[in-house]
């Protein structure tokens, strides 16, 4: 159950989220927005880290091996075009199922090595394999690889810590540019 607070952030279940109200809200400060179809605002995802990068942009790419009671999350074509992504591969705690996203306003501006951004205390490391965690966050469909995924995660709970994001100072979107891969795992196609 979803209940609106005027601080633009939910209760579910009796705790608090940052879960965006609406569309415009949840794609504030996201990268070219118009590739995700958003499905669900408020979604809780859980699930065991395979695989987890930050990109040169401050993103944090957190691959999961879902827990069973998340696994209709996702289908069967999304895993198989997440899965063509060495990143998503067998790391040893089994294939990532789906990625979850923190976007830089959350983890810090600075990239790699921020440390300032609210969900920064909740951040997994290279070494996170086989850890387990719990995200809310949106819920989308994205167009340009056809899987769906958690983007942006609103809040994270990992090694006993929960972190919960900022909210939008603005509804400003990104169209592009900075420090993406541009290639990488896009089969060519420049998404920058």
């Amino acid at each position: 159950m979803l209940i609106p607070r005027a601080d633009a952030t939910h209760v579910v279940d009796g705790s608090t989220r940052a879960c965006p109200h609406n569309n415009t809200e949840a794609m504030t400060d996201v990268y070219s927005p118009e590739r995700f179809r958003i499905l669900n605002l408020c979604q809780k995802a859980s699930g065991v880290v395979t695989f987890f990068e930050v990109w040169g942009d401050g993103d944090w790419n957190v691959y999961v091996k879902l827990d069973e009671a998340s696994r209709n999350l996702v289908d069967g074509s999304g895993i198989s075009k997440l899965r063509a992504w060495s990143q998503a591969g067998d790391h040893g705690d089994g294939s990532a199922d789906m990625i979850w996203e923190a976007i830089p306003r959350d983890v810090g501006e600075s990239g790699k090595n921020a440390t300032t951004g609210p969900l920064t205390s909740c951040r997994p490391s290279p070494d996170s394999r086989g850890d387990q965690a719990t995200v809310y966050g949106v819920h989308v469909a994205d167009k340009w690889h056809g899987w769906k995924e958690i983007h942006p995660i609103t809040q994270i709970t990992y090694n006993g810590q929960t972190c919960t994001r900022s909210e939008p100072t603005s509804t400003e979107t990104s169209g592009g540019g900075g420090n993406c891969k541009e290639t990488w795992g896009w089969g060519g196609r420049n998404r920058c």
